[in-house]
């Protein structure tokens, strides 16, 4: 094993050098590349979402929760990411079904809601 700590300017990789018995259908092969994800910490018993259920709203980040037959959207505080997934810290209780792959359309529609409600311009006349 040799791991070369010197990170190259122009691609931003650094290489690492591994051997690994290729057994099953000989699927690895002589210089070929692979994009390795390496744990600097593991965090035992984190609350995780799918990262594409954490979406951006503004200045915050926001999941959106099952309640019933709606949805509700909550802040969260996230933490540490990797493999698919997002620690989330704050906002987000144990057990809460998030939406996952329609939450960017939900946050559009609750937007767009919100737009319709305003009315007028801030004052009476």
């Amino acid at each position: 094993v040799f791991f070369d700590t010197t990170v190259h300017a122009g691609d931003r990789k650094a290489h690492l050098v591994l051997s690994l018995e290729n057994t099953e259908n000989q699927a690895l092969r002589d210089g070929m590349a692979a994009s390795v994800g390496i744990p600097l910490e593991i965090r035992h018993g984190a609350l995780t979402v799918p990262k594409e259920s954490v979406l951006n709203d503004g200045l915050e980040k926001v999941v959106f929760v099952a309640d019933g037959d709606a949805f509700v959207k909550k802040a969260v505080k996230t933490g540490m990411e990797g493999f698919g997934k997002l620690e989330v810290k704050e906002g987000l209780d144990v057990g809460s079904e998030v939406v996952v792959s329609g939450a960017p359309s939900l946050l559009l529609s609750l937007k767009s809601q919100e737009g319709s409600l305003v009315v007028g311009h801030g004052h009476a006349h």
